[in-house]
């Protein structure tokens, strides 16, 4: 029976680079202030230069956390992990990595 990762954990609240290597995703959280019906769009992408080849997006809002994966699962990641926000409130995204 394979054993389960030891995740490492990183934390991003503004758009750029989160890890500047390839790893493995497990678990995300978006999350949102609750005040004012602050929504936040993150956009996530395999490529930590150019922000191209977007893998997912993640939409958190009034308080109300967008968490990944619904259901066990995994993102390999080959160049890196950039986010990029957008929306009218604070937000920070947890992420649970793995080195490749």
């Amino acid at each position: 029976m394979a054993s389960e990762p030891t995740l490492r954990w990183t934390a991003a609240s503004a758009t750029g680079v989160v890890l500047a290597h390839p790893a493995t995703l497990y678990s995300l959280r978006l999350a949102v202030s609750l005040a004012n019906n602050q929504t936040v769009v993150a956009v996530l992408y395999d490529d930590p230069a150019a922000a191209t080849n977007a893998v997912l997006a993640m939409t958190a809002l009034n308080g109300q956390p967008d968490d990944w994966p619904k259901s066990p699962m995994r993102i390999k990641l080959e160049h890196g992990l950039y986010v990029a926000f957008t929306g009218t409130g604070s937000a920070i995204l947890t992420v649970g990595w793995n080195a490749m």
